[in-house]
């Protein structure tokens, strides 16, 4: 289905509606917000099989600046602000992604289910903005929501369910990230359960050069069981002397 899919996602703009269904992907989906304008993806109970090594959902904006009405383009807040995807189903087992978000501004991820892909949600590049707010996020062999070294200011993530992924649950790796709000999730198990050596962590930042700062861990549950190294929240700085590292957070 993929073909008719992408044609359709090309050829289309603005609500991008998926009737009840199994849609099988034998490549992921781009949507490039510059083309298709203001974008939302919603379902009627459609479940995306991913069997690609991309992303089942990969939206592409173009937004480079920060979140200041000074630097949001007439492009931009034209054709691109708030993408959302919502209500749907995507299964993975052949090496892609669940949900891949590049240069957005203001997306939105709300009741979706992401199974057996690499990430749930990747999160890398440059974004602005994001929620993603009560979805569930299970068994994915990467990590459910993972910041790749990305430049993004302003993330909040409620209301979810994020287990039994292999590598992490909630998971920042270097990049720039401020204002970073965890509240009101399940949080558990997020290990691999063949190797109880490879370390784990529910929630685990690891800071790079320029660090992750400001925000909010409260209200979740988190638990899981024990790993090497692993923690429930695990915050790593890149050294004691620099002042740039994981810091003003609130456990």
């Amino acid at each position: 289905d993929a073909p008719a899919l992408q044609r359709a996602l090309d050829e289309t703009r603005g609500v991008f509606f998926l009737p009840p269904g199994d849609y099988r992907l034998s490549h992921g989906l781009k949507v490039r917000l510059d083309q298709r304008g203001h974008t939302a993806i919603r379902s009627g109970g459609a479940r995306l099989l991913n069997q690609s090594p991309e992303p089942a959902l990969h939206v592409i904006g173009t937004h480079t600046g920060s979140a200041s009405p000074a630097e949001l383009t007439d492009a931009v807040g034209a054709h691109e602000l708030m993408p959302t995807v919502c209500d749907l189903e995507i299964v993975g087992g052949h090496g892609g992604d669940g949900i891949r978000l590049e240069r957005t501004y203001k997306a939105v991820v709300s009741r979706v289910t992401v199974r057996d892909c690499v990430h749930g949600i990747h999160i890398p590049n440059h974004n602005r903005n994001i929620i993603i707010a009560d979805c569930h996020l299970y068994r994915n062999y990467g990590i459910g929501v993972f910041l790749d070294n990305v430049n993004l200011h302003q993330i909040n993530i409620h209301g979810c369910h994020i287990q039994y992924n292999y590598r992490g649950g909630i998971k920042i790796v270097e990049g720039n990230v401020r204002n970073v709000q965890i509240v009101g999730n399940d949080i558990e198990y997020n290990r691999n359960p063949e190797d109880a050596a490879e370390p784990a962590g529910d929630v685990w930042f690891v800071a790079g050069p320029i660090g992750i700062r400001e925000g909010a861990i409260c209200g979740n549950t988190i638990q899981g069981v024990p790993t090497r190294d692993g923690a429930n929240v695990r915050l790593e700085g890149i050294s004691p002397q620099n002042m740039l590292k994981v810091g003003l957070l609130t456990v």
